[in-house]
């Protein structure tokens, strides 16, 4: 099975949706220009990293982790997901992983951070998040 090349084939149905493949195992598609953020899957043996912008997380290479890892890839092209940085003197430090409910409130799931131990300056916070629409195949 080839991850990279399934989720290729999904995305060859819908001609606004830009992405490139790198080497056999790498993935990149590209998020709307403003405001959006680029897709980056690296596939491996044992897991698979997904970056959602500056967000990345780690799936087993199970049925269940790959089945995560597509849901996410999908749910961030449409816009039910997006993602919540935080940054202080212009470096980014944090991004919270944020999903949409079905009263279209936006809840936290999942955190990604590096070490920031400025304590005395308050947070910057923007929000990346992609809406392409879809088009309908039959």
């Amino acid at each position: 099975m080839n991850l990279v090349q399934d989720i290729i084939s999904g995305l060859e149905k819908y001609r606004d949706i830009k992405f490139e493949k790198k080497g056999e195992n790498e993935l990149k598609i590209f998020g709307e220009e403003l405001n959006g953020f680029d897709i980056i899957l690296f596939e491996g043996e044992r897991e698979n990293m997904l970056y959602l912008g500056n967000f990345h997380g780690h799936f087993n290479n199970t049925e269940t982790g790959i089945d995560e890892l597509v849901d996410k890839i999908f749910l961030s092209l449409i816009g039910e997901i997006r993602v919540k940085e935080f940054s202080k003197n212009g470096e980014s430090y944090k991004w919270v992983l944020q999903i949409r409910d079905v009263n279209c409130n936006w809840y936290d799931t999942e955190t990604t951070s590096l070490v920031k131990m400025n304590f005395g300056k308050e947070d910057d916070v923007t929000y990346y998040q992609n809406n392409l629409v879809l088009p309908k195949h039959n």
